[in-house]
């Protein structure tokens, strides 16, 4: 036996413990079914995992309260406008928080009517179509309508008011004239104008919602949350 072979089964010899150790490592061991114990399912929170996120729905229906970041008037607000702001109170279901207060919510001005000088509504309507939750947009939809009282009771009371007015001094007048008659209706036609006048220099209440104004906006639609 020459020195080489004998070098061979020493090296050999030495070698064999750490390769059997070596392949145990990388095979691993195997289950009943024989696959590797490795290739099973991990625990749940194994390795950095978590069990999958649970989730609640919010049912269509819900009355939200949400707090304007910025103000909205019918005197100046247009169609398309965006506008956000955050929720005042939690929602709550089944004893879990689903949304936080202050979530943000996000939507735009859907309808805008100023006042008008004699008669009519101011309006200012708001669709309100996403909120955050965890760093994402979640599509809602949500109204909020406002109506101004009407003016037309109002400025008939200033018209008619003025012409009755109008007609009491025609009276003098005409008395004075010794022709009544046409004294009150012209006084009464004279007074109509200045009330008219006045009604359409008074225009109707604007709609207005200051920041931080609170609104009730009503779900059309249920909204799934990851909670």
């Amino acid at each position: 036996m020459n020195a080489t072979t004998i070098f061979e089964r020493f090296v050999s010899t030495l070698l064999l413990p750490f390769l059997v150790l070596a392949g145990v490592a990388c095979g691993g061991g195997s289950t009943a079914d024989g696959t590797s114990e490795y290739d099973a399912d991990p625990e749940p929170g194994f390795f950095g995992s978590d069990p999958a996120d649970r989730e609640e729905t919010i049912p269509a229906g819900t009355i939200l309260s949400v707090r304007l970041d910025q103000g909205l008037s019918s005197a100046d607000a247009l169609a398309g406008q965006p506008f956000s702001g955050r929720l005042a109170e939690p929602v709550v279901l089944g004893g879990d928080v689903v949304l936080q207060t202050n979530t943000v919510f996000r939507g735009k001005v859907l309808e805008v009517q100023p006042a008008k000088r004699i008669g009519g509504r101011a309006r200012l309507n708001l669709l309100f179509t996403s909120l955050e939750h965890d760093g994402r947009d979640v599509p809602i939809t949500g109204f909020y309508y406002s109506e101004s009282k009407s003016q037309t009771k109002k400025d008939a009371a200033t018209i008619g008011g003025a012409a009755v007015g109008g007609a009491v001094v025609g009276r003098v007048i005409g008395h004075e004239r010794g022709d009544e008659a046409d004294g009150t209706a012209v006084g009464a036609a004279v007074g109509a104008a200045i009330g008219s006048a006045v009604a359409a220099s008074n225009k109707g209440q604007e709609v207005t919602l200051p920041e931080g104004a609170l609104v009730r906006i009503e779900l059309e639609a249920p909204v799934t949350i990851a909670v």
